[in-house]
């Protein structure tokens, strides 16, 4: 669920997509602390591919990283919202073509 949470900031907004922002709403909103767990993981799946500008990494979606978001962001909104109901219209947005 965690991968899919960053995948779906780093789709949705360009600010998200450096590691600091990013790191920083995953921590503020869903209570997330292991991003350099969470990044390795989505470079290592291919999910995502990053690149190091001014000391801070910035990351992008892949194709394979799109079609994860798509065959599993259905499947877990429910589980989504019903673990962070307090961020429910947030999630909402993410989700949102």
């Amino acid at each position: 669920m965690e991968l899919l949470i960053a995948l779906l900031l780093i789709r949705r907004t360009s600010s998200f997509r450096n590691s600091y922002e990013l790191s920083k709403v995953m921590a503020w909103k869903f209570g997330l602390i292991e991003f350099n767990k969470i990044m390795t993981e989505l470079i290592n799946e291919s999910l995502v591919t990053v690149e190091t500008r001014n000391l801070i990494s910035h990351y992008e979606i892949t194709e394979l990283g799109i079609l994860y978001i798509e065959n599993y962001s259905k499947d877990f909104v429910k589980t989504l919202i019903a673990e962070y109901p307090k961020e429910e219209d947030f999630i909402k947005n993410l989700i949102s073509p």
